[in-house]
C-alpha cells in the first residue's frame, strides 16, 4: 500500500474516533485519559535527534495521534508522515532524527476524546553562528585623518554576540576587544591599519570568525636614523631613511639638488621601509648634503641628511697661564669651547 494509501486510511480512522456519538455504547469511561508528563521546549542542534515524549495515563481504547499545524504525523501506531526521520519509540513519543532547521516549531499530541486533549512539545533548532556579512572582499581602505565605521553581521540561534579584536594589535582605542556589530575609528592615521577581526558566537558549535584589513591611505612620512654621519675617505658610508606611506612610495636621493643615480661606489638598497644610500670608498667630493625624498599619489616629503668627515684640526695659540681656548676647526661648523686649565689634573 502506498504511503497515501495509509495516510488517508489512518486519517479515516482518527476522524472516526474523533466523531460524536451519543449512542450508550460510546459513553466516556468514568476516568478519562491524561497525560503522565507536561509540554516542554526542546532545544536541539541541527542533524541530532530529538525525542518527543507522549505517555498517557488511562489510555483505554482511545486513538493517539501526533500533528504538527494541519498535518497528522503519525494515527495510533501507524506513521502517516512519508519523512523517514520521523517514528514512533517506546510506545507513542516521537523521534525525528536528523533534525534541520525547518523542523522547528510546535508539536502536538492528541487524545482524541469526544473533547480531545492535547499535549503540546515545542522544537526549537540551535543554530551555529554564521558571519554573512562584511564589507566586500574582506577590505577597507580609508584617507589619514577621516572616519571609517567596520560592520560585522551574523545569524544563529541564539543571536550571536560579535566581538572585535585586532590581529597581534590592541585595538586603537587600547582596550584588547570590543562588543557590537559595528566598530569605529575616528581620525585614522597609519598605526591604525592592519587586520581586524570579528567574532560571532553563541554557545553553539564553533565560533565563526572573519577578518578585515583596513588600509589607511596617507603622504609619506620619513624618520631618519641619523641626521649627521660622519666617516673618512676611504671608508663606507651608509644614510639611512626610514619611509612609511600608504600607497608604498618611491624613494630618490639627492646631493644638494642633484638626483642620485646607482654607481658602482654609490648603491640605493631598500628593505622594507628602511631605504639606504651605500657609498664605498669615500672621496672628499662625497661630503656635503643629501636628501631622500618620498612620493606617492597621495603627496610628497623630503628628509635632509649631512656626510661628514671625521678628522679635526686643532689650532693651539697663545695659551694663558691659567686658562686658554681651543678653536676646533671642522668642516662647515666651527666650535669655540673654553676650559681652565685648574680644572684639568696633570
Amino acid at each position: 500500500m502506498t504511503s497515501l494509501g495509509v495516510m488517508a486510511r489512518a486519517s479515516h480512522r482518527f476522524e472516526d474516533h474523533q466523531s460524536v456519538d451519543t449512542g450508550p455504547s460510546d459513553a466516556e469511561p468514568d476516568v478519562l485519559p491524561s497525560f503522565a508528563t507536561p509540554g516542554k521546549t526542546y532545544k536541539v542542534t541541527t542533524r541530532d535527534t530529538v525525542v518527543l515524549p507522549c505517555e498517557v495515563n488511562n489510555v483505554g481504547h482511545f486513538l493517539l495521534a501526533w500533528k504538527r499545524g494541519i498535518a497528522i504525523l503519525t494515527a495510533g501506531s501507524v506513521k502517516v508522515s512519508p519523512d523517514e526521520r520521523f517514528r514512533l519509540v517506546d510506545g507513542y513519543n516521537l523521534e525525528i532524527r536528523d533534525v534541520q532547521t525547518q523542523d522547528a516549531g510546535d508539536y502536538v499530541c492528541q487524545v482524541a476524546t469526544l473533547q480531545p486533549l492535547e499535549l503540546t512539545h515545542t522544537v526549537e533548532i540551535l543554530v551555529p553562528p554564521r558571519i554573512h556579512q562584511v564589507p566586500s572582499g574582506n577590505q577597507v581602505e580609508v584617507k589619514k585623518g577621516s572616519s571609517v565605521t567596520l560592520e560585522c553581521r551574523a545569524a544563529g540561534n541564539p543571536v550571536p554576540t560579535i566581538t572585535w579584536t585586532r590581529k597581534n594589535n590592541l585595538l586603537p582605542s587600547g582596550e584588547k576587544s570590543f562588543e557590537g556589530s559595528q566598530l569605529q575609528l575616528q581620525h585614522t592615521s597609519r598605526h591604525d591599519a592592519g587586520t581586524y577581526q570579528c567574532t560571532a558566537s553563541n554557545g553553539v558549535g564553533q565560533p565563526a570568525t572573519k577578518e578585515i584589513q583596513l588600509n589607511v591611505q596617507f603622504p609619506p612620512e620619513i624618520d631618519v636614523e641619523k641626521s649627521w654621519v660622519h666617516t673618512g675617505e676611504g671608508n663606507e658610508a651608509q644614510l639611512v631613511c626610514l619611509v612609511f606611506a600608504e600607497p608604498p612610495a618611491e624613494v630618490v636621493w639627492f646631493k644638494d639638488t642633484l638626483r642620485l643615480a646607482s654607481t658602482e661606489r654609490r648603491i640605493a638598497e631598500v628593505r622594507g621601509s628602511r631605504n639606504t644610500l651605500i657609498i664605498r670608498k669615500v672621496q672628499s667630493s662625497d661630503f656635503g648634503n643629501y636628501s631622500c625624498l618620498a612620493d606617492n599619489n597621495i603627496g610628497k616629503t623630503r628628509q635632509y641628511l649631512e656626510l661628514s668627515a671625521n678628522n679635526i684640526i686643532i689650532e693651539l695659540d697663545n695659551i694663558p697661564s691659567k686658562a686658554f681656548s681651543i678653536d676646533w676647526v671642522i668642516r662647515i661648523i666651527s666650535v669655540r669651547i673654553s676650559i681652565d686649565t685648574d680644572a684639568i689634573l696633570l
